[in-house]
């Protein structure tokens, strides 16, 4: 049991003398009055002494107290609950912590509420023409420091039979077949349409070779050949070769170099494209639509397996032949080549032609739409998708087993694998189920320390269970009445917020308790039966007060976080002030209630010996560590006042008679007998060692930049991480690659989310992304012939877009056009022999409508059907409806060579974001007259990256200082010494550089959960300073020494009992995977490491050296004074004349 400090033995203990019982030191008016709402502590006046009335109520009905809260907080526990919805999607590039206040952001959700708007049909006469992600499989020997081992051959007979049983996990599966990428056949719309576009080439190739081959005829062949490319992407090879041949012809060149060019070019890409769109792929022979095949893996063991024979073949002679088919093939090597695609995806970046040595290779596997029972790819493709989703997930477990396996039989080579979205947020979300345990861990620490520090099972679990039971209650005032409705997975850690100011709570409402026993006996004599209420109020006046400047500030420095234009750590901050809040309240009402209740009918029962039994009959109780009766001292003096009796200990550490008692506990001794002492005697060297820390920490707080790499959410060794990383840096780069696109907007004038909050986003009524309702821009119009011209154009001169991407290429990949409308629409002109552009404005409508006309039952759509409005780059009006002459708005597209899948840097990004904006300032000044301005984005939300980064920094340092202002204003309030709250405030800053500091020296760098880290140090790193704080101010004594030797004892020990559950409530965290969960863990523990070592060295310290005296800094008579001149008082009380 918790032994009573020297507190209220001092301040109630009464002596006899002439009068009746007078109260020692009643010359002095103590804390304690104050809080009692007495005069001074001396005879009848404590039968006033003014009970709160909720602490009435407390004492007389606490266990409907109890009931009550707990009956609210499970009813609003249960409805908050069941309300969260955690929000994992990203729709096109869109991310929750892309900053809502950005440009780059803005126009994100302006196209992405566009493209809501559009209805897709299907297509019934197509099959399986559409490839989703399947697995990448990634293969590397590595050293046993993780390094990769350039001197091992991953190509060794026994790596390949590795390859291979990887490969087969996913491929021999029995339900492959249902979700394989099938070969095309030759009945399908797209094989009709990719012949058509062939034989155009193979037109133009014999104009050529007769000396017809004008400009004109190679304009008809690129626009043939780049409407192919948009309705087989997958397959199209066309490249700016074109262009060349376009240029050569305009610069006289002969016939046969035209040839040579064109047959490379423009036939050779659409032969490639027509043998993709229908089934003359290697390992496709044979397929039909009655009997369809399975596309082979894109793997190297094409190379080195014969898949018939089921043997591997010679290892020089496959590597050779792979080594030769790194580049793009030629016509004439078709027929011999094992792949249609280039081999370098299967070899690092490093690799050179004829080095046939690699330590590292990958394989993907793709699957397709449309599923046995779907029309085609765009019938119901939620479900599909969902379907083809769950199998994947059904088999990935058998690539980590296999993982795992590898491991232990061959260390040095290591399998890694990636795939959708879907499938690795599975993932994510097992190693999260497991992760989670940290938090059952942390939880069953704190319920024992709270069990140890009382004593008590019962006052363990019913407080640990209030405190967990505010989670779930701030989620319902944030979710269901605020409607603040996002749920970031990152909130989990508000739990360990929760843990550490929970038992804080409680330990500083049980301490009081245990402590107001010393004046129970006087209690008892002066109220009679109002003493219990007596000293409920006691308690609940002192732990409200400390628990409000707790709390409060840590609140207020989550309220600071809510104006960051980074929505996740606003709708954090919204729900951890709520959390708090209600952490407040239960410290007030519930655990008063429970100690009491257990005081009451619990504790003797308690099955420990060193506890309160029973006593024999006619004895006085004996409490577990207590003296018997701890007035019996002062009661021995017959004088009404004694002044205060120092022994030898008692001068140096400048305490008073009332600290040289008995029955303090181990750590109570050491903070009164042994550290006080040392900070009244070293507090200049203390206070220069701490000041000059504190000074090197600043410096290097200076240093936290925003992250300009990937968000690190696993260890670098993982397996996963390792994948992602290689995936963006240590391969060859092709055409197969995966890249974004910079998109031109026209059409779109805003987004009107007036009706919704920003905390909106990822709902079902936004579709999972953003919301709002679009605002069209009614004054585009592509029929007049000079904006058909400008469109055409656009795409041209976007191409050019020249900037370096900061990894050697150029930002524009290869001026490659990714789409174009009127750049198709033209190609799809001239092969009817029709002109572009198009002079009727009539006309123009009625071909644009067949062009992009809508499937019709067995009738597929127009041509440019499937490559625009299914994959929502246009809306056009109904035809025969009132907006049959309308397009809402079109999307025009250049490859940029940035993986979408990836994050890049500022530097990386930034030179691209610039040419891009710059363009579109430059570009969009010729539009013709009447004509509305584009805008340029990116399909990957690249350019919110930039943005994404910068505001992590104005956002830390502003919701810093904010919170800082806030703790100032809370301190002030609390503490109501001015004196106190500066020096208390300069220590709190100090906890905050300190903790910034070692976040640079852990290596860290501004990123979402850095961030989040940065902006709630402030409300961590109160709590201890203020108990301090408090305590000084409280402190009987008036002199300097004294008042330190007072706080240090007095709430030492619960500010030790405090720092040791949040410890260790942290540590569980360090052994976690995710690394925001261990990077949280190591915040925790630094933040409440730098606030302990402050506050009992660098506060005391100064308050040891310059805290005031007497009343000294005390707001209250300021206070007092003010009102007394205001109501025309003298300061004695006597109105003034």
């Amino acid at each position: 049991g918790r032994r009573p400090t020297s507190r209220l033995q001092d301040w109630y203990c009464t002596v006899p003398g002439e009068g009746g019982p007078k109260t020692r030191h009643a010359h002095r008016r103590p804390a304690s009055a104050r809080l009692l709402g007495t005069s001074a502590m001396a005879g009848d006046d404590l039968k006033s002494a003014r009970v709160h009335p909720f602490a009435r109520l407390i004492a007389k009905y606490p266990m409907q107290m109890v009931g009550a809260m707990f009956l609210v907080f499970f009813v609003l526990s249960f409805i908050g609950g069941n309300a969260v919805e955690v929000t994992f999607g990203t729709p096109s590039g869109r991310n929750a912590y892309s900053p809502t206040d950005a440009r780059a952001t803005q126009r994100l959700d302006m196209y992405i509420v566009a493209q809501d708007t559009i209805e897709v049909k299907s297509e019934s006469a197509e099959r399986q023409t559409s490839s989703i992600p399947g697995f990448t499989l990634i293969f590397e020997e590595e050293t046993p420091s993780g390094e990769p081992d350039l001197s091992k051959d991953i190509f060794s007979p026994a790596n390949l039979e590795y390859i291979l049983r990887a490969q087969e996990v996913i491929t021999k599966n029995e339900n492959y077949t249902n979700y394989c990428l099938r070969c095309p056949t030759e009945d399908s719309v797209t094989c009709k349409r990719a012949t058509k576009a062939y034989n155009r080439a193979l037109d133009l190739e014999t104009a050529i070779q007769t000396g017809e081959g004008e400009a004109g005829a190679v304009n008809d062949a690129l626009s043939a050949a780049e409407a192919l490319c948009d309705i087989v992407p997958d397959t199209c090879r066309i490249k700016k070769c074109v262009q060349d041949v376009k240029q050569l012809i305009a610069d006289g060149a002969s016939n046969e170099t035209t040839i040579v060019d064109t047959q490379d070019c423009i036939v050779l890409g659409a032969k490639l494209a027509k043998e993709g769109a229908c089934g003359d792929l290697p390992g496709c022979e044979g397929a039909s639509a009655k009997k369809p095949k399975c596309q082979p893996a894109y793997s190297p063991l094409n190379y080195f397996y014969d898949f018939d024979k089921e043997k591997f073949n010679s290892r020089k002679s496959s590597f050779k032949k792979l080594d030769n088919e790194i580049d793009s093939p030629k016509a004439e090597d078709i027929p011999d080549r094992v792949s249609v695609y280039p081999a370098n995806f299967f070899l690092p970046r490093y690799y050179k032609r004829d080095d046939l040595e690699s330590h590292t290779t990958r394989l993907t596997v793709l699957l397709g739409l449309p599923l046995e029972g779907y029309e085609d790819a765009n019938d119901r493709t939620d479900e599909q998708e969902t379907e083809v989703n769950a199998w994947m997930i059904s088999v990935y477990p058998e690539l980590e087993a296999l993982r795992l396996e590898i491991d232990a039989a061959k260390p040095g080579l290591k399998l890694r694998w990636l795939s959708n979205n879907e499938v690795i947020n599975d993932y994510f979300n097992t190693i999260l189920f497991f992760d989670l345990a940290a938090v059952f861990g942390a939880i069953i620490f704190v319920g024992f320390y709270i069990r140890v520090h009382t004593g008590s099972t019962f006052l363990a679990g019913m407080c640990l269970l209030g405190v967990i039971l505010c989670f779930p209650v701030g989620c319902f005032w944030t979710i269901v009445v605020f409607r603040v409705r996002f749920f970031d997975p990152l909130n989990v850690f508000l739990l360990f917020v929760l843990l550490g100011l929970g038992a804080d709570g409680v330990f500083i409402v049980f301490d009081a308790w245990e402590q107001s026993k010393a004046g129970l006996d006087y209690w008892t004599e002066a109220h009679g039966e109002d003493a219990l209420a007596v000293r409920m109020s006691y308690v609940w006046r002192r732990a409200s007060r400390a628990m409000m400047a707790c709390n409060g500030t840590t609140a207020l420095a989550f309220i600071a976080v809510i104006p960051s234009p980074i929505m996740p750590m606003a709708s954090f901050g919204i729900l951890s002030a709520f959390t708090i809040i209600h952490n407040w309240i239960l410290d007030v009402t519930l655990v008063p209630a429970l100690i009491l209740l257990w005081d009451k009918h619990l504790r003797k029962n308690r099955l420990c010996c060193c506890l309160p039994r029973p006593p024999p009959s006619g004895e006085p109780a004996k409490l577990c560590g207590l003296v018997d009766d701890p007035c019996a001292e002062a009661r021995t003096s017959t004088s009404s006042e004694v002044s205060p009796a120092r022994d030898a200990k008692d001068e140096g550490a400048g305490g008073t008679a009332s600290h040289a008692r008995k029955g303090l506990n181990r750590t109570e001794k050491f903070f009164r007998d042994t550290y006080a002492p040392l900070v009244l005697k070293w507090k200049v060297p203390m206070l220069v060692c701490s000041t000059a820390f504190v000074a090197v920490m600043i410096y290097y707080a200076s240093l936290l930049r925003a992250d300009t790499e990937s968000p690190q959410f696993l260890p670098d060794n993982h397996p996963l991480w390792k994948a992602i990383v290689g995936l963006r840096d240590g391969w060859k780069e092709g055409e197969s690659e995966e890249r974004g696109e910079l998109w031109m907007v026209w059409g779109v004038a805003g987004n009107d989310a007036s009706n919704f909050t920003k905390f909106d986003f990822g709902q079902a009524e936004c579709n999972e992304g953003p919301c709002g309702e679009v605002i069209w821009e009614p004054s585009f119009d592509p029929a007049p012939v000079s904006m058909q011209k400008y469109l055409l154009n656009s795409c041209e001169e976007a191409a050019k877009i020249s900037a370096p991407n900061g990894r050697g290429g150029d930002f524009v990949y290869d001026e490659k056009i990714s789409t174009c409308l009127m750049k198709s629409f033209r190609g799809w002109l001239r092969s009817k022999d029709e002109d572009f552009p198009v002079e009727d404005e009539d006309e123009f409508w009625e071909k644009m409508h067949e062009y992009l006309a809508e499937p019709e039952e067995d009738e597929p759509g127009g041509e440019g059907y499937s490559a625009y409005v299914q994959k929502e780059l246009v809306r056009l009006g109904r035809k025969g409806k009132s907006d049959e002459q309308r397009m809402y708005f079109m999307i025009s597209a250049v490859t940029m060579d940035f993986n979408p899948a990836l994050f890049y840097g500022i530097p990386e990004i930034q030179p691209g974001r610039d040419a891009a904006y710059a363009f579109e300032e430059e570009y969009a000044g010729k539009q013709p007259e009447g004509q509305p301005h584009f805008f340029v984005t990116t399909s990957s939300g690249l350019f919110t990256a930039t943005r994404m980064q910068e505001a992590y920094i104005s956002s830390t340092f502003q919701g810093v200082a904010t919170a800082l202002g806030f703790a100032l204003f809370s301190l002030l309030v609390f503490v109501a010494n001015i004196v106190v709250a500066l020096l208390a405030f300069v220590c709190i800053a100090g906890v905050v550089c300190c903790t910034l500091g070692i976040m640079v020296l852990q290596g860290w760098a501004l990123g979402p959960i850095e961030a989040i880290c940065a902006t709630i140090v402030v409300g961590f790193s109160v709590d201890y300073v203020v108990h301090y704080a408090l305590a000084y101010v409280a402190a009987p004594d008036k002199k300097r020494a004294e008042r330190v030797t007072f706080a240090l004892s007095e709430v030492g020990i619960s500010v030790m009992a405090g720092a040791i559950t949040t410890l260790g409530a942290s540590a569980f965290l360090l052994v976690t995977t995710l690394s925001f969960f261990s990077k949280f863990g190591i915040f925790m523990m630094s933040t409440i490491a730098f606030s302990l070592v402050v506050a009992n060295v660098a506060f005391v310290a100064l308050l040891a050296l310059c805290g005031p005296e007497n009343d000294v800094g005390d707001m209250r008579i300021w206070a007092k004074w003010i009102m007394d001149k205001a109501k025309g008082r003298s300061s004695d009380g006597v109105d003034a004349v």
